[in-house]
Protein backbone atom coordinates (compact mmCIF):
# COMPACT_ATOMS: atom_id res chain seq x y z
CA UNK A 1 0.00 0.00 0.00
CA UNK A 2 2.48 2.47 0.75
CA UNK A 3 5.05 1.92 -2.32
CA UNK A 4 1.80 2.20 -4.35
CA UNK A 5 1.42 5.54 -2.66
CA UNK A 6 5.04 6.54 -2.94
CA UNK A 7 4.76 5.70 -6.38
CA UNK A 8 1.90 7.46 -7.61
CA UNK A 9 3.52 10.92 -5.35
CA UNK A 10 6.21 10.68 -7.38
CA UNK A 11 4.21 10.56 -10.48
CA UNK A 12 2.60 13.99 -9.53
CA UNK A 13 5.89 15.27 -8.82
CA UNK A 14 7.01 15.40 -12.48
CA UNK A 15 6.31 18.84 -13.64
CA UNK A 16 7.07 18.63 -17.43
CA UNK A 17 4.74 19.50 -20.30
CA UNK A 18 4.81 19.77 -24.35
CA UNK A 19 2.88 20.67 -26.50
CA UNK A 20 2.54 21.05 -30.15
CA UNK A 21 4.63 19.67 -32.52
CA UNK A 22 7.47 18.00 -31.01
CA UNK A 23 9.72 17.33 -33.55
CA UNK A 24 10.74 21.10 -33.74
CA UNK A 25 12.39 21.14 -30.82
CA UNK A 26 15.44 19.50 -32.38
CA UNK A 27 15.15 21.26 -35.59
CA UNK A 28 18.07 23.50 -37.32
CA UNK A 29 17.20 26.83 -37.50
CA UNK A 30 18.21 26.51 -41.03
CA UNK A 31 15.56 23.67 -42.19
CA UNK A 32 13.70 23.29 -44.31
CA UNK A 33 16.02 24.41 -47.04
CA UNK A 34 14.59 26.85 -49.51
CA UNK A 35 12.79 24.74 -52.44
CA UNK A 36 11.99 21.93 -50.02
CA UNK A 37 8.65 20.57 -51.32
CA UNK A 38 5.24 20.17 -49.02
CA UNK A 39 5.77 16.66 -49.23
CA UNK A 40 9.33 16.43 -47.75
CA UNK A 41 8.17 18.90 -44.68
CA UNK A 42 4.61 17.05 -44.17
CA UNK A 43 6.76 13.74 -43.96
CA UNK A 44 9.32 15.44 -41.31
CA UNK A 45 6.92 17.45 -39.05
CA UNK A 46 3.34 15.74 -39.98
CA UNK A 47 0.25 18.49 -40.34
CA UNK A 48 0.93 22.12 -39.45
CA UNK A 49 -0.79 23.63 -36.23
CA UNK A 50 -2.22 26.14 -38.77
CA UNK A 51 -2.58 26.38 -42.62
CA UNK A 52 -3.60 29.15 -44.78
CA UNK A 53 -3.89 30.12 -48.16
CA UNK A 54 -3.47 33.76 -50.16
CA UNK A 55 -2.74 35.36 -53.59
CA UNK A 56 0.27 37.49 -53.70
CA UNK A 57 1.30 39.65 -56.81
CA UNK A 58 -1.15 37.13 -58.70
CA UNK A 59 0.62 34.12 -57.40
CA UNK A 60 -0.98 30.96 -54.81
CA UNK A 61 0.39 30.88 -51.98
CA UNK A 62 0.28 28.72 -48.71
CA UNK A 63 1.43 29.41 -45.32
CA UNK A 64 2.17 26.21 -42.91
CA UNK A 65 2.76 27.24 -39.32
CA UNK A 66 4.35 24.68 -36.69
CA UNK A 67 4.46 25.46 -32.74
CA UNK A 68 5.79 23.42 -30.11
CA UNK A 69 5.93 24.61 -26.19
CA UNK A 70 7.97 22.46 -23.30
CA UNK A 71 7.60 23.74 -19.85
CA UNK A 72 8.48 23.03 -16.32
CA UNK A 73 6.71 23.42 -13.79
CA UNK A 74 7.30 23.38 -10.32
CA UNK A 75 6.00 20.04 -9.17
CA UNK A 76 4.16 21.86 -6.34
CA UNK A 77 1.72 22.94 -9.31
CA UNK A 78 0.25 19.12 -9.41
CA UNK A 79 -0.56 19.34 -5.92
CA UNK A 80 -2.47 22.87 -5.17
CA UNK A 81 -5.19 24.24 -7.60
CA UNK A 82 -4.42 26.76 -10.05
CA UNK A 83 -5.85 29.52 -7.72
CA UNK A 84 -3.52 28.63 -5.07
CA UNK A 85 -0.60 28.83 -7.58
CA UNK A 86 -1.37 32.10 -8.65
CA UNK A 87 -1.89 33.41 -5.24
CA UNK A 88 1.46 31.55 -4.24
CA UNK A 89 3.35 32.76 -7.26
CA UNK A 90 4.83 29.40 -8.08
CA UNK A 91 6.89 29.44 -11.47
CA UNK A 92 6.23 28.23 -14.71
CA UNK A 93 9.18 28.31 -17.24
CA UNK A 94 10.21 26.96 -20.76
CA UNK A 95 10.72 27.13 -24.01
CA UNK A 96 8.41 27.88 -27.51
CA UNK A 97 9.16 27.87 -30.92
CA UNK A 98 7.33 28.54 -34.11
CA UNK A 99 8.07 27.35 -37.72
CA UNK A 100 6.58 29.47 -40.52
CA UNK A 101 6.94 28.22 -44.14
CA UNK A 102 5.59 29.90 -47.20
CA UNK A 103 5.11 27.72 -49.78
CA UNK A 104 4.69 29.00 -53.77
CA UNK A 105 1.71 27.55 -56.37
CA UNK A 106 4.27 24.65 -57.11
CA UNK A 107 4.35 23.16 -53.50
CA UNK A 108 8.00 24.60 -52.81
CA UNK A 109 9.20 26.40 -49.58
CA UNK A 110 9.77 29.78 -50.77
CA UNK A 111 10.47 31.30 -47.20
CA UNK A 112 10.80 30.15 -43.41
CA UNK A 113 11.23 31.33 -40.44
CA UNK A 114 11.90 29.78 -37.36
CA UNK A 115 11.90 32.01 -33.79
CA UNK A 116 12.31 30.69 -30.25
CA UNK A 117 11.07 32.29 -27.11
CA UNK A 118 11.72 31.85 -23.35
CA UNK A 119 7.92 31.74 -21.81
CA UNK A 120 7.61 31.44 -18.15
CA UNK A 121 6.76 33.85 -14.86
CA UNK A 122 8.56 34.96 -12.20
CA UNK A 123 7.31 34.17 -8.38
CA UNK A 124 5.35 37.35 -7.54
CA UNK A 125 7.13 39.61 -5.49
CA UNK A 126 6.32 40.89 -2.00
CA UNK A 127 3.16 43.52 -1.64
CA UNK A 128 1.77 46.33 0.14
CA UNK A 129 -1.36 45.39 -0.10
CA UNK A 130 -3.38 44.08 2.55
CA UNK A 131 -5.86 41.31 1.58
CA UNK A 132 -9.24 40.86 3.64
Amino acid sequence: MYALIGRLSLVLMVGCATTGTASLKDLPDDWPPLGTTKQDVHTRLGQPSTHSMSVESGQQQEMWIYNYEQSETNPLLFVVAAIAVAATGLERSGEAKELVLTFDQDGKVISRSMSTQQIGTSPAGPTDQYVR
